[in-house]
């Protein structure tokens, strides 16, 4: 087997992982694929482990708050500054995405989050602050 038939080999199974109901990924070893010009996270979530991640994830920055939405996914306006909103039924509210990351689906598995740094400077004592949920993945599976 050559090195680019491992690296697709690979890839497909981190696919498969991604989208099953496996609660825990083992960081030690687990394929994930290059984020390009991004970081990569890893969030433990309720993993027991140190060396497991519940999601891993591909953004400018950290984010908290993760939660995976399944189910219908509408996207009700047209982009703005190369950001759309989308309506995720399976939670009943709107989150930002990147423009052309993601569209109108019936069943899609969608992993978002909030930016850590804003949510850790945040005062309450400064007034009400919406810090939008923002698409970390998405993924249709129509």
């Amino acid at each position: 087997m050559n090195s680019s038939s491992l690296t697709l080999t690979l890839f497909m199974l981190f696919s498969l992982l991604s989208e099953s109901e496996i609660s825990c990924l083992d960081k030690r070893s687990t394929f994930f694929p290059s984020c390009e010009n991004r970081t990569r996270y890893f969030d433990q979530g309720t993993c027991k482990n140190n060396y497991e991640v519940q999601h891993t994830y591909c953004a400018e920055t950290e984010m908290t708050n993760l939660e995976v939405i399944q189910g219908e996914t509408k996207v009700p306006y047209q982009p703005q500054a190369g950001w759309v909103e989308i309506f995720l039924y399976g939670s009943n509210q709107m989150v930002s995405a990147k423009e052309g990351t993601v569209f109108d689906c019936k069943n899609a598995t969608v992993l978002i989050g909030q930016p850590k740094a804003e949510i850790e400077r945040y005062n309450p004592e400064d007034g009400e602050y919406n810090i939008p949920f923002i698409v970390l993945s998405f993924k249709c599976l129509d």
